[in-house]
């Protein structure tokens, strides 16, 4: 997620060219680390906005650092040129080099930040990332291997919704067969068997012969 300058005129398919950018100026001496002696350095790139801390309070004597507003179609200098004239009137010049901590790339194709025409996909389709064989392959795998689980668990489920309309076909079958036999008065309920245990005696009837035998 980028932040953005606004623009009444904001068009959400073109990034503006504005933007945010913080530059250092290395090796300055310390009498120029008023705020400003840097602002009027850091006008030579865009319009300075603050300092930050360390310049501020002269905590950080190998460099000054500024924020400025930058175009990112704009020249972006890498040294400026320091004047000073002495007391008489012999003017003392030097340069200054200027360090960019991130400037973001304008792409006029695309009207985007972050990168520019020589790295535009638009521009150079060559430069679009390829995938490698392997990779193609591995993930071909992958979709075959998810496709047949798929289809598996597709069948496995159809499978199970067949076994139960034929056990529901089955029942409806059953209960209409008793229905019919029921109607037509050839269903009886059977009675139910009753076994009870009875004493039979097995002794001689005959005995009185027996008796008078003897």
């Amino acid at each position: 997620m980028r932040t953005l300058k606004w623009d009444p005129m904001f068009d959400p398919e073109e990034e503006t060219t504005t933007t945010i950018a913080w530059i250092s100026f290395p090796s300055l001496p310390s009498n120029f680390f008023g705020r400003e002696t840097v602002f009027s350095l850091a006008a030579a790139v865009g319009k300075p906005l603050q300092v930050d801390m360390a310049t501020r309070n002269q905590t950080r004597p190998s460099c000054a650092r500024v924020k400025v507003e930058v175009d990112l179609l704009g020249e972006f200098p890498k040294r400026i040129n320091r004047c000073m004239k002495k007391t008489n009137g012999e003017v003392m010049e030097k340069w200054v080099r200027i360090k960019y901590d991130y400037v973001p790339k304008y792409c006029k194709t695309c009207m985007l930040q972050g990168h520019d025409e020589q790295q535009c996909f638009v521009e150079h389709p060559e430069l679009y990332p390829k995938k490698e064989k392997k990779n193609v392959e591995a993930d071909d795998r992958e979709e075959r291997g998810k496709t047949q689980k798929t289809n598996e668990a597709n069948q496995d489920e159809e499978k199970d919704n067949l076994e139960e309309r034929i056990a529901i076909q089955q029942k409806e079958k059953t209960n209409k067969f008793e229905e019919s036999k029921f109607k037509r008065g050839g269903w009886r309920k059977q009675p139910e068997k009753v076994c009870a245990k009875v004493d039979i005696p097995t002794g001689n009837k005959f005995g009185a012969l027996e008796n008078d035998a003897t």
